[in-house]
């Protein structure tokens, strides 16, 4: 009895466990070298350097591709002031999201959520106006950090 008592406990323990060891937390892939195209944004500098103090100006129509061979799960803008819709397009499947403006300024993109999986590429496109972007943020699949806010309406 003693036994059967012992296997369930260390079952019980695995099944509490395994929920932690599935959120893994996601790379963080933010860096120039994740950007593919651009257009009508100025220094990419400025947009991974980790400070949120000085913005890049994206103009009316700008858009920027991101790309990673192990897929995007998610994307984390923070804006200076209010941005617009942002379409949102995945490049390899070709399905587009619209996604009009909340009134946050912080930005919290779930690629999984929004196309199913986490697309390889990813276009952010700005079609409503100039937009200041301080900090863009790229992860992987998976758990991303505690610092990444999640503002919801």
């Amino acid at each position: 009895m003693r036994r059967v008592l012992m296997l369930l406990l260390a079952l019980l323990c695995l099944c509490v466990s395994v929920p932690e060891v599935l959120a893994a937390e996601a790379e963080n892939l933010s860096g120039k070298e994740l950007v593919a195209d651009r257009a009508g944004i100025g220094s990419l500098n400025r947009l991974f350097d980790g400070r949120t103090i000085e913005s890049v100006k994206i103009k009316k129509g700008g858009h920027i591709t991101l790309a990673s061979e192990g897929g995007i799960g998610s994307i984390y803008l923070v804006f200076d002031r209010e941005y617009g819709a942002i379409t949102v397009t995945d490049e390899n499947s070709g399905i587009v999201k619209i996604l009009e403006e909340t009134g946050f300024l912080h930005v919290f993109l779930d690629m999984e959520e929004l196309f199913g999986c986490a697309p390889e590429r990813v276009t952010l496109s700005f079609s409503s106006g100039d937009a200041l972007l301080n900090e863009l943020s790229a992860f992987g699949p998976g758990q991303v950090p505690d610092w990444v806010q999640r503002w919801a309406p």
